[in-house]
């Protein structure tokens, strides 16, 4: 076998173990941390960071998709070292988390921390689904850290698939101060 052959033999098998344990439960995600994000910011946001719901994959109301959110963000807490608040209206803080189900393409995390009101999702027809999402965590309108990909929906917001797949979409915003970052990637 050529030299050319086993890499990409290689290259084949490599990609395809990632994608078994990246989808294993329906969730595939991709994350980024900028240059000037510590894993010290997660503790600096508080014990409620807001968390602001764009898109619904659903068919309930926002405030019910804006609880389970923020509750299946909770599923890692022993692992993320944040409280994710319930409350609606509170989106005073300098911290923020913005989550979009199906974003528009080409939007990018930043524009979720500049200006949040002006995503448009795409329409989702509700049902046992991959979601595209789209997150970042932001401090004064500054992208600090961002994880995307897609999520399954389950038969619900409360399901275990959408509920895990949240928990890997904190964990994947705020590693713990004990994980190395590599940043600007």
């Amino acid at each position: 076998m050529r030299l050319y052959e086993k890499k990409l033999a290689l290259a084949t098998i490599g990609a395809t173990m990632l994608g078994m344990t990246a989808c294993s439960d329906g969730t595939a995600l991709d994350e980024h941390y900028e240059n000037s994000y510590e894993p010290a910011d997660a503790l600096l946001a508080g014990n409620d960071l807001p968390v602001l719901v764009i898109g619904n994959p659903y068919n309930i109301s926002p405030a019910e998709l804006h609880r389970s959110v923020v509750s299946a963000l909770q599923v890692r807490s022993d692992e993320v070292a944040v409280h994710f608040s319930d409350r609606l209206e509170d989106l005073s803080s300098p911290f923020r988390l913005t989550i979009v189900f199906a974003p528009p393409p080409q939007t990018g995390a930043a524009e979720l921390c500049r200006n949040p009101a002006a995503i448009r999702p795409m329409t989702i027809v509700p049902g046992p689904q991959e979601v595209r999402f789209l997150a970042s965590f932001c401090r004064n309108g500054r992208l600090l850290s961002q994880a995307n990909g897609v999520i399954a929906s389950g038969a619900g917001p409360t399901s275990k698939r959408f509920r895990d797949g949240l928990g890997q979409v904190a964990l994947a915003l705020f590693p713990g101060t004990d994980q190395t970052i590599i940043s600007g990637e």
